[in-house]
């Protein structure tokens, strides 16, 4: 599903198919919650699924402060072509040519464990600190926030993500924080949403299916045996 047919389909589930008491606004600030609540689900079953990198350089540092460096992934403002840090994944040293990963870095938890590693880094406010001085090209993997455009125009056919057939439970979360302001939450809803949860850690579970290719060295094997 895109932008326009998860807003059509929340409208349809609030029935309230124009803005005379459903603006536009309201509509896309329910979407944005809604999107927001099943990224959080789905990071909670596999935080890969949304996954985007950046290449952060040190040179002669041991910190690099994501609100002020080259590339900012927090604070008030965020450079282009990224959007704003949710969670890291991993942070690991890159060759030149950007190609070949090498050493990846551990996390710790404060700056005491980090004084006795070796290649650990941690994040203490919007500063990354490393536990000693790097000249490196070090390559982020974090999990975004959703475009903070993402829901601007309800009419485009814009893409979401890649989980596509899961897209109506944007529109599901989206109602339930409708229900709040119209004090009318749906038993359907809460039921289909709640199935609609089960489909998608299933789906999740199983994204790279081996199946076949089990059953083929399975049998392989007992015929050679």
């Amino acid at each position: 599903m895109n932008v326009s047919e998860v807003a059509t389909l929340f409208r349809s589930y609030t029935d309230e198919p124009d803005a005379t008491f459903l603006t536009d606004a309201d509509v896309s600030t329910y979407l944005t919650q809604g999107y927001n609540e099943l990224r959080s689900f789905v990071m909670a079953v596999n935080p890969s699924i949304y996954t985007a990198s950046a290449d952060l350089v040190f040179t002669a540092a041991d910190s690099y402060d994501l609100t002020t460096g080259a590339i900012q992934l927090l604070g008030a403002t965020i450079t282009v072509g990224y959007d704003r840090l949710m969670q890291i994944q991993t942070l690991a040293d890159v060759s030149s040519t950007g190609t070949t990963v090498g050493t990846i870095f551990e996390p710790v938890a404060d700056l005491s464990a980090l004084d006795e590693a070796v290649h650990a880094y941690m994040l203490e406010g919007s500063t990354i600190r490393l536990d000693s001085k790097y000249t490196a090209t070090l390559r982020l993997k974090y999990v975004p926030e959703q475009s903070a455009t993402l829901w601007s125009n309800l009419a485009a056919t814009t893409y979401i993500d890649d989980l596509t057939m899961y897209h109506d439970m944007i529109a599901l979360y989206a109602y339930s924080q409708y229900a709040i302001r119209d004090s009318a939450q749906s038993a359907q809803v809460v039921l289909q949403l709640r199935h609609r949860e089960s489909q998608l850690v299933d789906y999740i579970a199983h994204r790279v299916f081996h199946g076949p290719q089990y059953v083929s060295k399975t049998l392989a094997s007992y015929l050679d045996g």
